[in-house]
Order: structure tokens, then C-alpha cells, then sequence
């Protein structure tokens, strides 16, 4: 039996036709993109950046520093002057009690003591810190007695004692401001505010500083027993200049003894 092929109808080559040139065109298009890529289009950059190196010193060449910071230049203060130091004599210790007034400065007239009175120990009497009060002689140091002297004491109503003679300040006037120097022995005054004389009592003070003068004070130091030394302000009008005797001393630790 023989077959016969069907003839191709006009719908069907349109199509084959129209699919062939679709075809066609993609393969053209491809050739141009490939052959603009290869001709020098725009190419991508990429830059890379190199981080700074940090160059080292040669190694014969020191490395360098940073100067020294400047320091300003300290002013120094001069040291203060150095208090007189009464220098010991075979143990025994005489500070500077004063002397002629300077040229010009008139003493003032003493009305606190009246005639035969003097300035007698009351308690502690061979310590630094002792108190004196007013006071008679009625028996004079002599050897007879042993160098001691009877006395009167006002202050424990006319008691009468028996105490080295040259404990005994029988001469002694009110001080003036331009003879008070650093190093001076004087007695101080605490004078009784109901004006009994015979409730005053006095002390030793050794004078300090006298940079107040200027406001009739002075600056003195005080030995208690078995006690650091003792600073205080004074007033000049409270105090006296030991004339006679002049007062001797021995060292004992931190204070000063009497000696006969």
C-alpha cells in the first residue's frame, strides 16, 4: 500500500519562518555584546591603598626625646635668726637678766613695790615655774645661816620661810619695750583684779619673739615640771627686770632647776 506525505500547509511554514528569525537576531545580538567587550568597553577599577610605614631611627643615631619639662626656680627662704642659747658653765646655766637702758629711754618710775619689800618664792621654789610674791626679809643670808634668808611671805598671810638668799629678787623694776631682747630672763606679772598686793604673783618667763611689740606684748616661754615648754603673749606694763641677784640654773630635761 503505498503512502503519500500530506503537503505542508501555509499556517504552518509562517510560523517556521517567523522562529528562525527570532533565532537568527539572538545570535546576532550575542556576536555584538561579545565583540564590544573585547573592543575596550568600561572596565571596573580597584584601587589599593598601602598603609603608612612608620620609618625607624638609624641605628647609630640615638632616638630623640622629649625635652624635660622646665621646673621654675624655688625661692628659699632665709632661716629665721637663731634665739641666744645660754651656754652652760660647769653645769650651771645664767641667762642674760638685761642691762644699762638704751640711750635716750627713760625708766619709769617703779610705784608697786614699796620701801623693804622684795619678790619671795610661794611655791616650787627651786623649780623654773616657781611663783614669787611680796615679801620681807627678817633675816639676811649670811653664813651663819647657811647662805639661806627668813622671809616673809604677804602672800600666805605674813608665813615666814626659810629659802636660799639668792632665790630672794631684792631688786627688780618695771621693764621697758626697747630693752626686751630674744634670750632675756623677766619676771611676769599676774596682778589680782580686786587690787589685794598681796594676791599678785609672779613667774619666770624667758622672752621669744618680740615682733609685737608694736602692740606692747611680747612673745616669752615658760618651763613647767616634767612638761614641754610653754609659749604666750604678755604685756610689757606686766613685766619686771630682775636686777639682783642674778638667778643660776641647772638643766633637767626639758626644764630648768634653781641653784643656790
Amino acid at each position: 500500500m503505498q503512502l503519500t506525505k500530506a503537503a505542508p500547509s501555509k499556517g504552518n511554514v509562517g510560523f517556521g519562518l517567523l522562529v528562525h528569525l527570532a533565532l537568527t537576531l539572538m545570535v546576532l545580538a550575542l556576536a555584538t555584546i561579545t565583540l564590544s567587550s573585547c573592543a575596550g568597553g568600561p572596565k571596573a577599577s580597584v584601587s589599593v591603598t598601602k598603609a603608612p610605614q612608620t620609618q625607624s631611627p638609624p641605628q647609630n643615631e640615638p632616638a630623640k626625646t622629649s625635652p624635660p619639662a622646665t621646673v621654675p626656680p624655688q625661692v628659699k627662704t632665709p632661716p629665721a635668726a637663731a634665739q641666744p642659747q645660754p651656754v652652760p658653765k660647769d653645769g650651771i646655766i645664767v641667762f642674760d637678766q638685761g642691762g644699762p637702758l638704751p640711750a635716750g629711754v627713760t625708766l619709769p618710775k617703779d610705784t608697786y613695790l614699796q620701801p623693804g619689800e622684795v619678790l619671795v618664792t610661794i611655791f616650787n621654789a627651786d623649780r623654773f615655774e616657781s611663783n614669787y610674791g611680796i615679801g620681807k626679809i627678817l633675816t639676811p643670808a649670811s653664813e651663819k645661816t647657811k647662805g639661806e634668808a627668813e622671809v616673809l611671805q604677804l602672800y600666805d598671810v605674813n608665813k615666814k620661810v626659810w629659802v636660799p638668799g639668792s632665790w630672794v629678787i631684792t631688786q627688780s623694776r618695771p621693764a621697758v619695750a626697747e630693752e626686751l631682747k630674744p634670750g632675756m630672763l623677766v619676771l611676769c606679772g599676774k596682778l589680782d583684779q580686786s587690787g589685794r598686793r598681796n594676791y599678785d604673783t609672779w613667774f619666770l618667763g624667758l622672752v621669744k619673739n618680740t615682733d609685737t611689740l608694736y602692740k606692747g606684748e611680747v612673745q616669752l616661754e615658760r618651763y613647767p615640771h616634767h612638761a614641754q615648754p610653754v609659749t604666750y603673749q604678755w604685756k610689757v606694763e606686766a613685766i619686771r627686770i630682775i636686777e639682783k641677784p642674778q638667778l643660776r640654773f641647772k638643766k633637767v630635761g626639758s626644764n630648768y632647776m634653781k641653784v643656790p
